[in-house]
């Protein structure tokens, strides 16, 4: 089981990332140009809402079934002094937590908005530090993971 969803949390991030920058790039683009809120902007919005639930619903799975985890969490002192284990451990899935609540929070008070430039910005924003935080903290960019 473990295998499986370490697996299947790799392979969702190579459709989470670019959807992400996607929104990002026409969030932008949206605001700086004053274009219209389009069905498409709100479809990719809430594809990549869901997409980033589940993600974040696999990894925590992952978390509490992962052989790693459960070791660092049997010497927890230990384990937060080595960085990679740190990472793993710690900060990962709190980054995670913390980018998801932001894609969410940016998409509901988008979805609010009367203004195209407001839902533009908002989506922008949001989206934006979700992304960069969740680039900051992947454990590994490693292909064959």
């Amino acid at each position: 089981m473990y295998e499986f969803l370490a697996n299947t949390h790799n392979l969702i991030r190579w459709i989470v990332l670019p959807l992400m920058l996607v929104v990002v790039v026409l969030s932008w683009s949206g605001f700086f140009t004053n274009r219209e809120y389009r069905k498409s902007d709100k479809t990719l919005g809430v594809s990549m809402l869901g997409l980033v639930h589940l993600q974040l619903l696999l990894g925590l799975i992952l978390y509490f079934v992962s052989p790693m985890v459960q070791l660092a969490l049997d010497d927890f002192g230990a384990a937060m002094k080595n960085a990679e284990l740190r990472k793993i451990v710690m900060e990962h899935p709190l980054v995670a937590i913390i980018a998801v609540t932001l894609v969410q929070i940016g998409y509901s008070k988008a979805k609010k908005a009367k203004i195209a430039i407001r839902k533009h910005k908002t989506m922008a924003i949001y989206t934006t530090i979700a992304l960069v935080l969740i680039l900051s903290r992947i454990p590994s960019w490693s292909f064959l993971r």
